[in-house]
């Protein structure tokens, strides 16, 4: 990174928010954030994944014949319920409120503090949400914090062969999504619309393990999972 770091969106995985829920780990990612924010000046949008609690709710309203856009807002207010979570770990220099629109996060971003959200629709996983507000507000970088340490050619829990890729292009990984390769929860690690958002907006975007020492180092400029970029 040949720039200073101003503005990154981070999207953390659900799973940081899996049981049993831990505060610690929980403030210890908030932490690098915080720690990041005053030794470099970054302000950062934290967009927090659904976990097992989006799962566990989709799953039993599914079961109910809940229709699949009822079933898109149950796991919205899943992403909003572990948003506050780490809203309260980052406090208090964070935006108060969960926004719940994109204009509502872009009015809480110029105010210059932190700000943190879930989903913001039906129909928009919370990979596309960073993306689109990531594109939206210029970041200097969107970083997809997740359960894996990145893209690899093919799922490694399979056997076989398999490589972790330092960096794809956006065709590339468009063509590992289509063709059905990405690892187990691939939906985690990114989805169409995102890929979309980000190679129109060309966003430099990284995918990493879900850590706060990976998260650190790349922020700090080492070369950590997986450099998505656009063709």
């Amino acid at each position: 990174m040949s720039q200073p770091l101003k503005r990154v969106v981070v999207k953390i995985s659900g799973s940081l928010f899996d049981r049993p829920l831990s505060p610690k780990k929980i403030r210890d990612t908030a932490n690098v954030f915080k720690a990041a924010s005053s030794e470099m000046g970054i302000q950062f949008i934290v967009i927090t994944g659904g976990g097992i609690l989006a799962r566990e709710y989709i799953s039993a309203g599914r079961a109910l014949e809940m229709d699949e856009s009822a079933l898109d807002q149950v796991g919205i207010e899943a992403t909003r319920m572990n948003a506050r979570l780490f809203l309260a770990a980052l406090y208090p220099d964070v935006y108060p409120l969960i926004p719940t629109t994109l204009d509502e996060v872009i009015a809480a971003v110029e105010l210059r503090k932190h700000v943190v959200c879930g989903g913001l629709q039906p129909g928009h996983s919370t990979n596309a949400v960073a993306a689109l507000i990531a594109e939206r507000m210029r970041a200097d970088l969107l970083l997809n914090a997740t359960d894996v340490d990145g893209v690899y050619t093919r799922d490694p829990k399979k056997g076989g062969e398999s490589q972790k890729l330092a960096v794809i292009t956006t065709s590339q990984l468009r063509k590992l999504l289509d063709e059905g390769k990405m690892i187990a929860g691939s939906y985690e690690l990114l989805d169409l619309v995102a890929l979309k958002i980000i190679e129109r907006a060309r966003l430099p975007t990284r995918i990493i393990k879900n850590e706060p020492e990976i998260i650190w180092e790349v922020l700090k400029g080492k070369q950590h999972g997986t450099l998505i970029m656009a063709d």
